[in-house]
């Protein structure tokens, strides 16, 4: 399992890394800090294009809303199932971004194995499909 994480929060960053590590010493996850980066390495870094993507929305140059849109749109990228994970929690919010195309709209947890809970919930799903 392949995980694509862009997160813009360099200890986010860490800690879903780490949890990804403790739910399975098998899965890798790859870390960018916008959607800019997210699209530079789908397009031109990836050898094998990940299985999942977990996607925050508040982010610098190009944010999550736009980077979910810009993957359902291309015919390479809409079939990998995304999930959102970020602060924001209002429920206009997640139908929003439901609407865009993502598979999922979790507002990150609050601990780590909390964490670990979620990505383990996300990775069951996405095996069993």
């Amino acid at each position: 399992m392949l995980i694509l994480l862009v997160d813009d929060d360099p200890e986010d960053r860490l800690i879903f890394e780490e949890s990804v590590h403790a739910v399975s010493p098998d899965y890798k996850c790859i870390g960018v800090r916008d959607g800019e980066e997210a699209l530079q390495y789908l397009q031109h870094d990836a050898v094998v294009l990940p299985d999942l993507i977990f996607l925050d929305i508040n982010m610098p140059k190009l944010d999550g809303r736009q980077t979910l849109s810009l993957l359902k749109s291309s015919d390479t990228f809409r079939n990998i199932p995304v999930c959102v994970y970020t602060t924001e929690s209002r429920p206009v919010e997640r139908d929003a971004i439901i609407e865009l195309g993502a598979r999922w709209f979790v507002t990150k947890p609050a601990s780590i194995l909390e964490v670990r809970n979620c990505i383990a919930t996300v990775i069951k799903e996405v095996s069993s499909r």
